[in-house]
């Protein structure tokens, strides 16, 4: 498949959901103090769960997602794993938003070797990993915080 520049990118418009964003803001709102019953928590943190879930791009979902994961289908519905995938690249969009211009130019370098700068590097994974410590300078740790928090293997 050939991709021009406006394709090939690290920070994808497709992953934005401010609105999302805005929701899991907003979790405090919804922690209840120690003294109440653990039902009156429970009923709370399912109210947060439900508002976010509410947030998710439902009926965009496929269409966004399909074109940079490649393993979407137009007509079927959205599953788990891609709400999780949806809430995590809304998060993820969120912290490199600010450096899109260079991360974008760093994953174009790459993907049409413009400078030869990542020429040794094969693989997605590993450019992820350069892109990762670029964002890293910026959110110290941020790839254990989400592996703790979103269960990254």
């Amino acid at each position: 498949m050939d991709y021009n520049r406006d394709d090939v990118k690290c920070v994808h418009e497709g992953q934005a959901n401010e609105q999302l964003v805005e929701q899991l803001r907003k979790f405090k709102d919804y922690l209840l103090s120690e003294d109440v019953p653990e039902w009156q928590q429970l009923i709370a943190t399912a109210g947060f769960v439900t508002d976010v879930l509410k947030t998710l791009k439902w009926s965009e979902h496929k269409k966004i997602f399909s074109k940079y994961l490649h393993n979407a289908e137009d007509n079927s519905s959205i599953i788990c794993d891609e709400m999780c995938e949806e809430v995590t690249a809304a998060i993820n969009h969120y912290f490199s938003l600010p450096y899109a211009d260079e991360l974008n130019a760093m994953w174009q370098d790459w993907y049409f070797d413009d400078t030869g700068k990542y020429a040794d590097i094969e693989t997605i994974y590993d450019m992820c990993g350069i892109i990762t410590d670029r964002i890293e300078q910026e959110y110290p740790d941020l790839l254990e915080w989400e592996k703790k928090y979103f269960k990254y293997e």
